[in-house]
């Protein structure tokens, strides 16, 4: 009787440890595939874009939204993720005597390195930074008066940002840099400003970064 329940008890005991080897198996495997923290994190964004060329240089106000999905998170403060930092803006600028407004939607797909802060959804540490590049695909109108004109941009950018905690939330700034390419020529008819298509065009942005 006392030999059976002790060949019970170690049956039992077999049966647990291996279902432990078995879930601590599955967590290292997660861990070496770095997929224990992925998932998606979101940030809003809100700032100001430069529009720099040898004609006429002009400055839109935006505001967008920064999904980004973490396909490389071993750690809770360390990411690798693709993003898509979306922004719509307007703006209003004067040049030859003539207003004109523009009106800006970029879509970007970045792929981006995250440490600290907001590196996953889980990690809220008290400071924490990102960099990271891709492709900038850009659409901006432009009017002057009974005037229009409307263009796309596309091309290379680059861009980088810090983010800390503030009350509970994740707060930071965005800098980022694009020279576009394959641009079509804009003209506004009757304003005398005529913008050819450049390698000299750049667009610089900066952005305040709130997370949700």
């Amino acid at each position: 009787m006392f030999r059976n329940l002790l060949i019970l008890c170690f049956l039992i005991s077999s049966i647990s440890f291996a279902q432990e080897e078995d879930r601590n198996y599955e967590s290292d495997v997660v861990v070496r595939n770095g997929k224990k923290y992925a998932g998606w994190t979101f940030e809003s964004l809100s700032g100001i874009h430069f529009f720099i060329d040898d004609v006429v240089s002009r400055s839109i106000y935006t505001l967008g939204v920064f999904p980004r999905y973490n396909f490389y998170a071993p750690k809770r403060n360390f990411s690798l993720s693709s993003g898509f930092p979306i922004g719509l803006g307007f703006g209003f600028a004067s040049a030859n005597g003539l207003s004109y407004y523009n009106f800006l939607m970029q879509a970007p797909i970045t792929v981006d390195l995250n440490l600290g802060t907001h590196a996953t959804k889980e990690f809220t540490s008290p400071f924490g930074f990102y960099v990271g590049g891709g492709i900038n695909n850009n659409f901006t109108a432009v009017g002057a008066g009974l005037n229009r004109a409307r263009f796309y941009t596309f091309g290379p950018i680059v861009h980088g940002g810090f983010r800390w905690m503030y009350r509970g939330r994740v707060n930071g700034f965005n800098i980022s840099y694009s020279q576009p390419f394959g641009e079509k020529t804009e003209t506004i008819p009757g304003s005398g400003i005529i913008v050819e298509n450049t390698n000299n065009r750049r667009i610089i942005s900066f952005t305040i970064i709130y997370g949700f």
